[in-house]
């Protein structure tokens, strides 16, 4: 499939809104923002999950890694459940593992700075 990343919304229940993941999903391209989900939760109002149908991804790598980790981050915060179920099976045991694993909170450097293997984590 080609062209950029692109999303699309449906809201299936009154609590629900399906994200609709096609295109090309990859480092380097213009990709959407979580802040889109965001607009969209807030417009809707009352979301309490979010759920995926990935049918018309195409290619991913990162790009499409980072918009979830974002995501799964805008989520918890929210008090949102994320259903994965919907996504392939390489995003989802990614995201479901960096979930499971809570983040280092001393990662940091006595001085502030961050490690580069602390900063390539969080990138990923």
């Amino acid at each position: 499939m080609s062209g950029s990343g692109e999303l699309l919304f449906e809201q299936p229940s009154k609590d629900t809104l399906r994200v609709i993941l096609s295109g090309s999903w990859k480092l380097g391209q213009s990709l959407p923002s979580t802040n889109d989900v965001r607009q969209q939760v807030e417009s809707a109002g009352g979301i309490r999950q979010i759920t995926f149908n990935a049918e018309k991804l195409g290619d991913w790598d990162t790009g499409l890694l980072t918009f979830l980790r974002k995501l799964w981050k805008l989520c918890s915060s929210s008090n949102i459940t994320l259903d994965s179920s919907g996504l392939p099976d390489g995003a989802r045991q990614i995201l479901e593992l960096a979930a499971a694993v809570p983040e280092k909170k001393d990662a940091r450097k006595a001085d502030g700075r961050v490690t580069f293997l602390t900063h390539l984590g969080g990138q990923t």
